[in-house]
């Protein structure tokens, strides 16, 4: 009887593993397919995204070049590799460029909208003539999309150095679109800016933090370019709100909120008020760096002890609160230009 049994269920154990194993098989094989079609999903977005990226830039006068690019949708580790990157202005005035000699891009499986961006640690940084070598210890950008376009952003860095130039400790920007789809908030998150070199400047040589968390309130729908959708976003009452801001750079230490708003070029100005302390110190510094225009400054200053002597604040009686307004090459403080180097509005 014993034998019997035994028989019966080796018999039937042969007949169990059969279908298991086409099961396994099955179900091995759609993973296969799927890791496949995530990865070509996520080497046609990685097109798509890269397209309309270097349009946008092209519109703001940058572009972008490299030696080679490569795709494949089989490789685990990479959908597609980039060699000798290179972003720059293309403003021979005002040229800058930043070169990466590796940048890779892969697609999550479990998300194909997920993209991240692997760069090398050789990098360089280019302002006129000049070349300096840089280095970046586990830069990365990931970027997640969906249906209704960018989710999520964040590009981050442990520390970033630019040789005879500066060095970040630490770099952080994160963009999240809330459940309102007509939200998004941003965050920058910048520690320990090293400026190397930077005595004639009579400040810090060390910016110990600059932060922002600002709002960004409106729809951006899909177009052709980036410009045309921000266009598009700024003619629907499209506006952004800087919630707080904060700049550590000694004897500077300044906190303050305010909006940022779009010439019809699209030119972007930031308008802040401010409470800080060391303002009237740092300005004069800045003058005698010749950053500052020394009238500009004298103009400022006369305002700001009109301003202190009515809003002082029994907390903090060495707070001035002041009103700054920042473009890409122009900063005034009470609507006076500390310097302006031209700018297309």
């Amino acid at each position: 009887m014993k034998e019997r049994f035994l028989a019966l269920f080796h018999h039937q154990k042969k007949f169990t593993y059969f279908p298991l194993t086409l099961i396994c098989v099955f179900v091995g094989s759609l993973l296969v397919i799927w890791a496949l079609l995530a990865r070509s999903y996520g080497v046609e977005r990685f097109k798509q995204e890269f397209e309309k990226t270097v349009a946008g830039l092209n519109d703001i006068g940058y572009d972008v070049a490299y030696d080679d690019i490569s795709f494949s949708a089989i490789s685990p580790f990479k959908i597609a590799t980039i060699k000798n990157f290179k972003l720059y202005k293309k403003d021979s005035d005002k040229f800058w460029a930043w070169k990466v000699e590796e940048l890779g891009v892969n697609a999550s499986i479990l998300n194909y909208g997920t993209l991240i961006f692997y760069f090398s640690d050789k990098q360089s940084v280019q302002f006129g003539d000049e070349t300096f070598p840089a280095h970046a210890e586990s830069l990365s950008l990931k970027a997640r999309f969906d249906e209704d376009g960018l989710y999520n952003l964040l590009l981050r860095t442990k520390k970033f150095e630019a040789e005879a130039l500066f060095s970040v400790k630490e770099f952080r920007w994160a963009i999240q679109r809330m459940d309102d789809a007509k939200k998004y908030n941003s965050k920058t998150d910048i520690r320990h800016i090293a400026l190397l070199n930077s005595s004639s400047w009579h400040m810090s040589d060390v910016i110990d933090e600059f932060f922002a968390d600002i709002d960004v309130y409106g729809e951006f729908k899909a177009a052709q370019s980036y410009r045309d959708s921000l266009m598009e976003w700024k003619d629907t009452l499209g506006t952004i709100e800087v919630n707080r801001l904060i700049l550590n750079w000694k004897p500077l230490v300044l906190v303050g909120k305010g909006d940022i708003s779009f010439t019809e070029n699209l030119v972007p100005e930031m308008k802040l008020v401010t409470t800080s302390r060391g303002l009237v110190e740092t300005m004069d510094n800045l003058e005698k760096a010749e950053v500052f225009d020394g009238k500009s400054v004298l103009v400022a200053k006369i305002l700001l002890s009109t301003k202190m002597a009515k809003l002082q604040t029994k907390e903090d009686p060495e707070a001035i609160i002041s009103t700054i307004s920042v473009l890409p090459n122009q900063l005034n403080i009470e609507n006076i230009p500390m310097f302006d180097l031209g700018v297309d509005k």
